[in-house]
C-alpha cells in the first residue's frame, strides 16, 4: 500500500460518482468541471498530514471596477479564513486568473463532500464572474458600492464547505 492510496481511493470514488469509467488519468492531477467551473485536485503530504489542495477557476479579473473587485475579494479572505484549511481567493499571474483554492484533510475528505465542496466554490465563481463580488452595476454605470454576499452569507458558504 503506497502513501497515497486513500487518495486514489477517494479519486475512484469521485470518478465512480461522476460516471468517469477511467480514474487512474486522474490520479496525478485531477482536473474536473462543474458548472462551467475548472477544477483541478491534487495530491499532497506534508508534516501537517496529507490533504486533497481543491484548486477553482473563478475567473478573470474584471476589466471595470478592479479596484473594488480586489477589495471585495480581500474582504470575503477576511471572513472565510478560520485556520489551516480555510479557503482562500488569489490570483495566478501566469494565466491572469483568480483562483478560489482550499484544501481538505484526506482522513476527513468524502467524495460527496469534495464534489460538495467544488459545487460551492462553482457557484461562488458564477456570482463573480457576473458582477465581481461587487454590487450590480446601476443602469447610469455606476456601481453600486456594497458587496453583494453578507459576511454571514460567505461564512455559511465556507462552513458547509467542510473545510477544517
Amino acid at each position: 500500500m503506497t502513501n497515497n492510496d486513500p487518495y486514489h481511493t477517494l479519486i475512484n470514488e469521485i470518478c465512480a460518482l461522476s460516471l468517469i469509467s477511467t480514474p487512474e488519468r486522474f490520479y496525478e492531477s485531477a482536473n474536473f468541471k462543474i458548472s462551467e467551473v475548472d477544477f483541478t485536485l491534487q495530491y499532497q503530504d506534508r508534516d501537517e498530514g496529507r490533504a486533497v489542495l481543491i484548486y477553482g477557476d473563478m475567473g478573470a479579473l474584471p476589466t471595470r471596477n478592479r479596484d473594488a473587485a480586489l477589495l471585495a475579494l480581500m474582504d470575503i479572505n477576511f471572513h472565510m479564513f478560520s485556520g489551516v484549511h480555510s479557503p482562500v481567493f488569489s490570483w495566478n499571474a501566469q494565466t491572469s486568473r483568480v483562483l478560489l483554492m482550499g484544501s481538505v484533510s484526506l482522513e476527513r475528505a468524502s467524495a460527496e463532500g469534495v464534489l460538495l465542496l467544488m459545487k460551492s466554490f462553482a457557484d461562488l465563481a458564477n456570482e463573480w464572474r457576473e458582477h465581481g463580488f461587487i454590487g450590480q452595476v446601476k443602469t447610469a454605470g455606476a456601481p453600486a458600492e456594497q458587496p453583494v454576499a453578507t459576511a454571514a452569507k460567505r461564512e455559511s458558504l465556507s462552513a458547509s464547505g467542510k473545510f477544517q
